[in-house]
């Protein structure tokens, strides 16, 4: 008897599928290229400095403020590497500075236009934060920057367009936050080492819900002095022209919530100031 050994014959579906897969790892090599040559373009300095000067030109102008970046790059197809970033405040202060910050996008055009930006995960290395009331308007820096991002609408009787934001996680590597209000009287300082923030809802400025909080080695400094004398004199002047004084300048309806948070070795310190012993004889 005799044995066929002949191979079988490929069947149209087959060469189909192996043509698709060349296809396929083909266009998977050429996106590899293609991000390769941009990543390499992006970094010869007359073009970085060309596109850092656009980026901080309309940062610049929509925040109403000065904002430097010193370069950035992209990581991977989809990671943003943005180091060096400066904010300078309304009085000519430090608001913001970060020496590396990261961000994973998901790219999608129309998002953007229905005002909705996907980032995965966003995480601050060596970072503070600067709030401040400023000397005029008796209003915290921080406020009027916000503002500024998310103006209101200029229809009284339509409302302004929240911002979407789907930000999964906010990952915080030496990061420090400073409140600083000289009127009343009181700094905050919260340091912390490391920490993990997960969202589950931004509509910006309105609403922030997050899932889970976990901040390890933070540490917490309320220093509380006399307010300023001239404290009650500017609000009763601030409210005598109409405009909003230091406990009513936040009318809006913005809600925050957090479902667990937890602390790994924290820290906390207070001190009253106003409260110490005064020397008599």
């Amino acid at each position: 008897m005799n044995e066929d050994h002949s191979t079988p014959q490929s069947t149209p579906a087959i060469s189909l599928f192996r043509r698709f897969m060349r296809l396929l790892v083909r266009a998977g090599l050429w996106l590899v290229v293609i991000f390769l040559l941009v990543n390499v373009i992006l970094q010869i300095p007359p073009i970085q400095q060309f596109f850092v000067g656009k980026i901080t030109a309309a940062a610049t102008q929509t925040a109403g403020t000065k904002v430097e970046i010193k370069r950035f790059y992209l990581a991977f197809l989809n990671h943003l590497v943005i180091e060096g970033v400066f904010v300078q405040d309304y009085e000519g202060d430090t608001l913001l500075y970060a020496n590396r910050i990261k961000a994973k996008i998901t790219p999608n055009p129309l998002s953007l236009l229905s005002n909705r930006l996907t980032v995965r995960d966003l995480s601050l290395s060596d970072a503070q934060f600067n709030m401040r009331r400023l000397k005029k308007g008796n209003r915290m820096n921080v406020d009027v920057f916000f503002e500024r991002l998310f103006p209101p609408s200029e229809s009284d009787t339509l409302p302004s367009r929240p911002f979407n934001l789907s930000l999964r996680r906010l990952s915080l590597d030496r990061v420090s936050f400073r409140q600083f209000d000289a009127l009343k009287g009181k700094k905050i300082v919260i340091a912390v080492e490391e920490g993990s923030i997960r969202f589950s809802d931004v509509i910006l400025p309105d609403q922030i819900a997050i899932s889970s909080v976990l901040l390890r080695k933070p540490y917490v400094s309320i220093d509380e002095y006399e307010e300023s004398p001239h404290y009650q004199e500017i609000a009763a002047m601030l409210e005598g022209n109409g405009e909003d004084t230091a406990e009513d300048t936040d009318t809006s309806d913005f809600k925050l919530s957090i479902e667990s948070f937890k602390i790994k070795n924290g820290k906390f310190a207070l001190h009253n100031y106003f409260r110490s012993p005064k020397k008599i004889t």
